[in-house]
């Protein structure tokens, strides 16, 4: 790609402009309750100012900034002039796509009404993923240079946006996603100090609305009319200074304030949420809104990371599509947080071991443990995890120092997530527990329990961890698509993810016994910390089994585990392109029958 030559000044008119316009929209979402001057409008004016006069020239004159902006220029313009050097047949597949999808409204208008205002949204936004799917991989199948990280992006987008456009407007489709929205929104109003009535009742209402889901027993005119009876309840008539209705400042978990260390992860769904509210828009598409700055962030950071790998990338994009997987990633929760910056983290690790000749720079040294770090950030017992990076070979440093700088780094950083996520609990104690736990859940005295008879413990571990790991339980951590049920077609996904662990390698074969040895003994304590967590927040004191230990805490292990299961040196007649379209493809189409089967069929 020949590089275009972009001058300071541009760079900085453009971004001028682009920060007016975000400003101009970030100021109209806020709603002063108060004619005073407050902190809220201090800080909302600093940042404004700062967005309009830092950003422009943070951009324009910090060096590594600005070769970021040029390059991320050359591709907008690398793709501008292949799009018009194929604008015949660009032309030709955008009508033919425009022409599938107008189909698919047609047929949705005849077979559910007649009358436009009955006409069946959901339906529409289904088929639509279906068509979109199908057109995305035929289209890609005949594209000679297609990249695995574009054919996930892709895909992830389909699936993502069907799941958030053909969804209900409300919270009740994914665990604790109430938390998650109530948490977001409470970052949301550090800006300006308001709540919304519409905001409360959908909390208030999270009971109500959840049975329907899990029951089936919601229909497609009552998810409309909650919905517009949500939107009839937001703007400034029904704002005030109040909280939320459900009080989550401090958990039994022992989460920190929304507006403490752990806001970090809601960030992507507060800036969409702000932006969305500064475009005027009713509440049920802010709602939308901000699940899309989850989605949209989630496909972001697995791409750079599928992108890294020397091979492995199929794998890596088939773990983060899995029903269980994209269901959260479309939804208000954390967990796609976690499972995006640990493969993120993986893939630079992994990548080192790849590139055997390639030293690792500063700036891959940084950034690894930087996504580990922010990986663990909102669960910190995933840290098992990091054990690894004190194991990287030593030819991969360029000197003695910068070796000595890395472990030194490493240590920081371990520290740092002991300061701020473990200290606190050693100090003030693991308290009662988690008390949706029920009656008998005491973590300080189960903790003492386990001290004094560790051997009865282990026991217990190992034997939940036989059934939560096993093949029979394959189903609740790949195909589980939360409240809305249990889907299908986890045996398969499970064959095909076992294929690729063994397919998806380098021809050339690699022994690396220590290191497969360290990380799937990081994984096996990985898995064994998590199970251990429930035992003593969520499960009643002295009990024989492990209760509340969910097995989607199982989705940030899946890649590494089957990676480091995996062997180099297996060749296959199949294109890296068919296979990626071929098992994506596949992954992508059972998505969207359980989805179908456990949610649109219903309406």
């Amino acid at each position: 790609m020949e590089e275009v030559n972009i001058s300071r000044r541009q760079i900085v008119i453009f971004t001028t402009i682009v920060m007016v316009v975000l400003v101009a929209i970030f100021n109209h979402a806020m709603c002063w309750l108060d004619s005073g001057m407050t902190w809220n409008r201090f800080l909302v004016w600093g940042l404004s100012i700062a967005g309009v006069i830092c950003i422009p020239f943070i951009v324009g004159y910090v060096e590594p900034v600005f070769r970021l902006a040029n390059r991320v220029a050359d591709k907008i313009i690398f793709v501008k002039t292949i799009i018009l050097f194929h604008k015949k047949q660009v032309g030709i597949g955008a009508l033919i796509y425009t022409s599938m999808t107008y189909f698919v409204w047609l047929l949705v208008k005849l077979t559910t009404s007649d009358l436009m205002e009955d006409f069946q949204i959901c339906r529409f936004w289904f088929l639509w993923g279906c068509v979109s799917l199908a057109f995305f991989l035929i289209v890609f199948s005949r594209i000679s240079s297609v990249k695995v990280e574009m054919v996930f992006a892709g895909v992830a987008l389909i699936l993502g946006m069907t799941t958030i456009f053909s969804g209900p407007r409300y919270v009740g489709i994914t665990p604790d996603d109430e938390t998650h929205f109530a948490r977001s929104i409470s970052l949301v109003s550090l800006f300006d100090g308001v709540k919304y009535e519409a905001e409360t009742k959908m909390l208030e209402d999270y009971s109500i609305l959840l049975e329907g889901i899990q029951n089936k027993t919601t229909s497609y005119e009552d998810m409309v009319s909650y919905t517009r009876e949500l939107n009839d309840h937001f703007g400034r008539d029904y704002a005030n200074n109040s909280s939320l209705g459900i009080d989550y400042q401090q958990d039994a978990s022992g989460y920190m304030t929304q507006r403490g260390w752990f806001s970090l992860v809601y960030i992507p769904s507060a800036v969409a949420i702000i932006i969305a509210r500064g475009l005027d828009l009713p509440f049920s598409q802010i709602f939308m809104c901000g699940k899309m700055g989850i989605l949209f962030s989630y496909i972001s950071i697995i791409y750079f990371a599928i992108k890294r790998l020397k091979y492995g990338k199929i794998l890596m994009a088939f773990v983060a599509l899995i029903p269980s997987g994209m269901i959260l990633a479309s939804s208000y929760s954390y967990d796609w947080w976690v499972t995006a910056f640990l493969l993120a983290g993986f893939s630079y690790y992994i990548s080192a071991l790849q590139y055997r000749e390639k030293k690792l720079s500063v700036k891959d040294i940084v950034c690894m443990l930087l996504c580990f770090v922010l990986g663990v950030w909102p669960k910190w017992i995933y840290c098992v995890l990091m054990l690894p990076l004190f194991f990287i070979p030593k030819d991969k440093f360029e000197s003695k120092k910068q070796r000595g700088l890395y472990y030194l780094v490493l240590f920081m950083g371990t520290l740092l997530v002991f300061l701020i996520l473990i200290l606190p609990i050693l100090i003030h104690g693991l308290g009662q527990g988690d008390i949706r736990g029920g009656v008998g859940v005491n973590a300080t005295v189960q903790l003492i329990l386990v001290f004094e008879e560790p051997w009865r413990y282990i026991q217990i571990m190992l034997k939940f961890m036989r059934s939560y790991i096993s093949l029979d339980n394959a189903g609740q951590y790949l195909t589980n698509m939360g409240y809305l049920g249990d889907g299908e077609h986890a045996g398969l996904l499970t064959v095909v993810m076992g294929v690729l662990a063994f397919l998806d390698r380098d021809k050339t074969k690699i022994k690396m016994p220590i290191t497969r040895i360290i990380n799937l003994f990081a994984i096996f304590f990985g898995i064994a910390a998590v199970i251990t967590v429930f035992y003593l927040v969520f499960t009643p004191v002295g009990a024989e089994t492990v209760l509340g230990c969910q097995a989607r805490y199982l989705i940030p292990f899946l890649f590494p585990v089957l990676y480091f299961v995996g062997v180099d040196g297996t060749s296959t007649c199949i294109s890296t392109k068919m296979m990626a379209l071929i098992s994506v493809g596949m992954v992508g189409i059972i998505y969207l029958v359980n989805y179908w089967s456990l949610y649109i069929s219903y309406l």
